[in-house]
């Protein structure tokens, strides 16, 4: 297998919960399954982008609710309401189950890509409800990514624009609806790598475009053109 140049991740792809926690969830039976537990949508494009990019894919196996797999683990909020006061045995034992497995091996690939080439593009999918709290969320696209990093912007940059001249109603925003610098695996990641070698984008995608599945999946196609046709310089 040759090394990658492009690594994708899905850190909200699943909604399954270990049956020893399934108590724990016993008031709230449905709560895994909303867009609380997962990110709707964002497997199916990540299993695209990875198909177009011909890039492989790291995708979660675990419901955030248990343990979220885009915190880091001394972050306290990998761990949610239901999850947060278990006894350390269990906590540890999603953390070794879960968490440290899934990130270990984005970085892997990430470090195997390196050898081999000057930069490595990590794109991480996910998805966000377009209604929150009541607060509309007037975008379709978010990218987000670290401003100080000379390489992100220029491949958000690249993304946005594709997308512009391609879908000229699609409203595509830079790090909205969360910030490119909160705590997350790609600014884990950056810490550890540094700007120049490391480009890491999380690609938020709007629920609201899966009522429309040829639009999606023309968007995600896209993106994956626009990432092809990119070179990241340091």
């Amino acid at each position: 297998m040759k090394s990658p140049s492009v690594v994708l991740s899905c850190e909200h792809a699943a909604f399954s919960l270990p049956a020893r926690l399934r108590a724990r969830f016993a008031y709230h039976p449905h709560v895994v399954f909303s867009h609380r537990g997962w990110d709707p949508g964002a497997l199916v494009a990540a299993k695209m982008l990875s198909r177009r990019l011909g890039a492989p894919l790291v995708s979660g196996a675990i419901t955030r609710l248990a343990c979220d797999l885009n915190r880091s683990q001394e972050n306290p909020e990998v761990f949610s309401e239901f999850t947060a006061n278990l006894d350390e045995p269990t906590r540890l034992w999603l953390l070794r189950r879960y968490h440290r497995p899934h990130w270990a091996k984005v970085r892997s690939l990430i470090e195997a890509g390196l050898d081999h080439h000057r930069t490595v593009i990590h794109l991480a999918a996910h998805s966000f409800v377009p209604v929150l709290n009541g607060r509309v969320r007037y975008l379709d696209v978010g990218l987000l990514y670290d401003p100080a990093s000379r390489s992100e912007q220029r491949l958000v940059a690249t993304l946005r624009q594709d997308l512009n001249r391609r879908f000229p109603d699609l409203t595509v925003v830079d790090n909205q609806p969360y910030s490119g610098t909160d705590d997350a695996l790609p600014t884990a990641l950056r810490a550890h790598l540094g700007f120049r070698r490391y480009a890491g984008i999380e690609v938020e995608l709007n629920q609201q475009l899966l009522d429309t599945p040829l639009r999606f999946s023309a968007i995600v196609r896209a993106i994956a053109d626009s990432v092809n046709r990119v070179q990241v310089l340091g």
